[in-house]
Formats: C-alpha cells, sequence, structure tokens
C-alpha cells in the first residue's frame, strides 16, 4: 500500500507542475511529455498529430487499466496466497466522486484528442 501512496504523492506533484505551467504559459500549454511524443513520432516520420493520437490513446488505456485492474480488497488477509475471491476491480473501491471525477477527465482527454486530431 505505501507504494501507491508514493506513487499518488509523484502523480499530484507532476499534476501541479503542469497546472501551474499552463497557467503561467497560457491556454495552449502542452506539457513535456506530450511534445515529447510529438518530436518522437515526427522523428518517425509522422506529423505532430499523429503523437496527439497516440498520447490521448496512451493516455485513455492507462486510465482504463487502473480503473479496470483487480486489487485487493480492503478485508482481504491471507497467510500465503490470495485467491481470487480476495480480489475487486478498482473503480469498486472509489467512491462516486472519484468515479465521475475520472470519468470526466477521460471525457475531457477524448474531446481534447479529437479536436487537436481534426484541426
Amino acid at each position: 500500500m505505501k507504494e501507491n501512496a508514493i506513487l499518488t504523492y509523484i502523480l499530484k506533484g507532476v499534476g501541479i507542475v503542469a497546472g501551474v505551467a499552463q497557467v503561467v504559459a497560457g491556454y495552449l500549454y502542452k506539457g513535456y511529455l506530450r511534445q515529447g511524443y510529438e518530436k518522437g513520432f515526427e522523428s518517425l516520420g509522422f506529423d505532430k498529430k499523429t503523437g496527439n493520437l497516440v498520447y490521448g490513446g496512451v493516455d485513455i488505456a492507462l486510465s482504463g487499466y487502473g480503473l479496470l485492474r483487480n486489487i485487493l480488497k480492503p478485508e482481504a488477509w491471507r497467510l500465503f496466497k490470495y485467491i481470487n475471491q480476495d480480489y475487486i476491480r478498482s473503480y469498486k473501491n472509489m467512491n462516486g466522486y472519484a468515479l465521475g471525477f475520472e470519468i470526466g477527465v477521460d471525457g475531457i482527454t477524448i474531446k481534447s484528442t479529437y479536436d487537436s486530431y481534426n484541426e
């Protein structure tokens, strides 16, 4: 459980840095990772749109994995090995606000990826 807390703190920190950069640089700010995808795909002979599309796809895929992966039930306890009944899908462990927020952010990602591809 401790490694999840550390990962959460790292992701929150990255989000804060990206948010501050977006406020300072303006609405059209692109993060370092998105720029890396764009430059990487340009070096492979594709255009920036393809890099943005792949970036959005990876973002949605990782979000879906995070929502659908199996996690231990809070009351699960075994001495040696956990069994299938000890696991639940992670979205079942989320409250309604967190799940709604995650779905909303994924919707925004889908829309922005669609819009950037159709420019």
